[in-house]
């Protein structure tokens, strides 16, 4: 194929559908030719690839960085997404339970926030897809089939439903503020069951979708602008790559629509239910991939679409692929989780979007794989067995390791985007695909050989490398090497010209780099579960899914970052006392001495806690003031209150405020402990009326002396009940202890206060002195 795309490398005009329809027809008449006239057996004859690499001057095409995601679909747990991380995945795609979240008017975000920690746990960025209507935004009369899932009929109102959308950006902004920044409005509206329209016609379900993508557009953009952020808005990802053009099409060409096209997106399944349930073959699949309406034609058309649009920067508009596999049916084919076909045809897709950039087009921005997990039938990561359905589980699937290959660091590492090279072609076998590129470190060709002809020797040969003195190195993937291994190689003096046998249904990678090429390093796995929680947090490390593509792992060191000693087992167990976040690291070393790294964070926090401290702050009259100081230790659920357990006689104590929200690390409150408000007053009174008595008794006495006996008794009499009444009411009235408290006093030399704080289930004192 590339042998005719190479041609075209000096054109500067895009492959208009007559020239694809040549090219492609050229190609299987080629290809049909050579496998009537080739063998089976490993061919001897010269075959050459050519490749300039321009100097790696920068100046071809780009490979975008963070271009590999997947769409998760059932698999959850944080391990299996970092696992799926580590083989170059940077992108995840994510689509929320409309209805759940806004079952009422009330939406309840808790799904979509444990979906979006997820992947910000794992290193990933996810695209939203905003799809589907809640059970009240819904028509009375729900156009969708029987046995259709009812949210996917359209809204009452597309304008409410735009301002359900906004709301998403508006919470995201908000709870994981630059996490997200794609969102993508509605999944395949294509599709009668994804879009239910009355009269169930293709052309009913565009007249709904494009008011529905204007109105959410709009409004989620507003809501972006009034948040201070920017985000990318895209569609219209329909499912049939045959209507992927009309589609697109007509979203860039409306005036409604047009302005808010950020990205275009689409899905590409070459196959469907009718194929997967004949008796299909890996030669009938790759017909359709190669052929009209194959991975390339489609990518190419969609460009030619989006390029006549109205959408602003048109020629520059990104084009996300985010489902793609090699069909759509829920059911076993020849070929998707085969350990031979599998790997192949990720590579054969891999090498048709690259090659694009020999069309003279941009690439793919963003390529999401269907799925991590979608059993049955659909995985990155499942259950391993003679089955082979993607029944739960964790370990990689034949697949699995293409992207590793393409895209991981240590293999070829397109996980931070290269550029292509100039120009490449291969002689004397075109049946093989062929694409070049170049990143930070190296210079790489791969090598696709789709069929079942084992050549022993292919001869690459390089100009324009940039490099002074190119070594070369080489990797195969297939299914005797299921998980990347080297590749023996004959390199020129030189270096220019690297010779390698490219076995049957295989992948080859030949690399080249300035000076001696490194032998390929171990791969280093590690998750730490759980990820986060309160000290002393218990943890465990698990190294043992790493491994050595050459050879086996000679040793392993964890690191756990806490200054404690470290440990070589492969699942290791260790508690975090402190609070704090640590950097846990694993390092593995192969036979040849060469380690690999993985570093993984853990995050122990204090339990919800506080430090209460007191100090002088000012007097005011009578009053003390002091500065109370909470030092908050941890996340306190509720707001720090006061109360005095204890004062001295005469005195009461208030806060200011109370109660105090801590929201930062401190915060402080004024406690103010002065005179009762009727201690003074009523100490006043009382002494007043108990002097009273004094006088008085003695001066009844006196008056009752000079009477006559008879009569001075009864005076004296009089006079011992006017004493007695004086006195009890000069107790009533009080003798000097006046005070209204609102806690229990001490002794009337005891100079102190004790003070409580309390918050949720935490609770502390302090004697504070008022001796100053």
């Amino acid at each position: 194929m590339l042998a005719v795309v190479a041609c075209f490398s000096n054109s500067r005009q895009p492959f208009g559908a007559y020239t694809r329809k040549t090219l492609l027809r050229t190609l299987v008449a080629v290809f049909a030719l050579a496998l009537v006239s080739g063998a089976t057996s490993a061919r001897a004859q010269s075959v050459r690839v050519n490749v300039n690499f321009a100097n790696r001057s920068g100046s071809t095409a780009a490979i975008p960085p963070q271009m590999f995601g997947f769409n998760p679909v059932s698999l959850q747990d944080a391990d299996s997404l970092k696992t799926v991380a580590q083989a170059g995945f940077t992108e995840i795609r994510r689509t929320p339970d409309l209805p759940a979240i806004y079952a009422s008017t009330t939406p309840n975000w808790s799904s979509l926030d444990w979906t979006m920690q997820q992947a910000q746990t794992a290193g990933l960025h996810p695209l939203v897809v905003i799809s589907r209507t809640p059970p009240w935004l819904r028509l009375s009369s729900n156009p969708c089939a029987a046995g259709v899932d009812p949210s996917h009929a359209p809204p009452t109102d597309a304008s409410r439903w735009g301002e359900l959308a906004a709301s998403f950006v508006a919470h995201l902004d908000s709870k994981f503020p630059g996490l997200v920044q794609d969102f993508e409005i509605w999944n395949e509206p294509d599709l009668p069951a994804s879009l239910c329209a009355n009269g169930n016609t293709d052309l009913a379900r565009l007249q709904l979708y494009l008011p529905l993508y204007a109105a959410a557009a709009s409004a989620m953009r507003a809501q972006a602008e009034q948040d201070g952020v920017s985000i990318r808005i895209g569609g219209p990802a329909v499912s049939n790559p045959a209507k992927a053009l009309l589609w697109t099409a007509a979203l860039v060409s409306d005036r409604e629509t047009a302005t808010n096209v950020d990205f275009v997106s689409y899905h590409f399944y070459p196959t469907d239910l009718q194929f997967a349930k004949s008796a299909n073959t890996w030669g009938q699949l790759f017909d359709k991939v190669q052929g009209a309406q194959g991975a390339l034609d489609t990518y190419l058309g969609v460009v030619a679409a989006v390029l006549k649009g109205l959408q602003p920067h048109a020629s520059s508009t990104p084009i996300y692929i985010t489902e793609f596999n090699d069909g759509s049916a829920f059911l076993a084919d020849c070929c998707r989780n085969n350990p031979t076909y599998g790997p192949l045809w990720n590579s054969v897709f891999l090498v048709d979007m690259l090659n694009s950039a020999f069309a003279h087009q941009p690439l793919p921005q963003k390529a999401y794989y269907y799925a991590g997990n979608s059993a049955p039938y659909f995985c990155l990561l499942g259950k391993i067995d003679s089955a082979m359905d993607c029944a739960s589980g964790s370990t990689p699937y034949p697949q699995y390791y293409a992207y590793q290959l393409f895209a991981a660091a240590g293999f070829l590492g397109l996980k931070n985007g290269g550029h292509m090279a100039g120009s490449v072609g291969v002689e004397g076998a075109p049946n093989l695909l062929v694409t070049a590129f170049y990143t930070g470190s190296k210079d790489t060709t791969v090598i696709v050989n789709p069929t079942a002809t084992a050549y022993s020797a292919v001869t690459v040969s390089l100009t324009d490398t940039g490099f002074n003195s190119p070594e070369a190195s080489a990797l195969v993937l297939d299914n005797s090497h299921p998980h990347i291994a080297s590749q023996a190689i004959t390199s020129s003096a030189n270096g220019e010209t690297a010779t390698v046998a490219v076995p049957a249904y295989s992948t080859v990678a030949v690399s080249w780099s300035q000076g001696a090429a490194a032998p390929a390093p171990p791969v280093a796995s590690l998750s730490v579960t759980p990820a986060s929680g309160t000290a002393p947090l218990h943890v465990s490390a698990n190294s043992s899914a790493s491994y050595d593509p050459n050879g086996s792992i000679a040793s392993r060191v964890i690191d756990f970052g806490d200054g404690s000693a470290s440990s070589s087992a492969a699942i290791a167990a260790h508690t975090y006392a402190r609070a704090g976040t640590y950097h846990v690291e694993l390092t593995v070393t192969n036979e040849d001495g060469v380690s690999a790294t993985k570093t993984s964070r853990v995050t122990a926090t204090a339990a919800a806690d506080f430090i209460l401290a007191a100090g002088p702050s000012s007097s005011q009259g009578a009053a003390s003031n002091f500065t109370l100081t909470i030092t908050r230790q941890g996340t306190l659920s509720a707001p720090v209150s006061f109360s005095c357990l204890q004062v001295p006689e005469g005195k009461e104590c208030s806060f200011s405020p109370n109660p105090l929200s801590v929201n930062s690390a401190t915060a402080q409150a004024v406690l103010s402990v002065a005179p009762t408000a009727t201690s003074s007053a009523t100490t006043a009174r009382g002494a007043n009326y108990i002097a009273l008595a004094f006088l008085l008794g003695p001066a009844a006495l006196l008056l009752a002396g000079d009477s006559g006996k008879r009569k001075g008794r009864k005076l004296r009499n009089r006079a011992a009940l006017a004493f007695l009444a004086l006195a009890l009411l000069a107790s009533q009235l009080g003798c000097g202890d006046g005070g209204s408290r609102s806690a229990s006093t001490t002794g009337s030399d005891a100079q102190f206060v004790i003070v409580q704080a309390s918050s949720g289930g935490r609770s502390h004192t302090l004697t504070v002195s008022l001796n100053r």
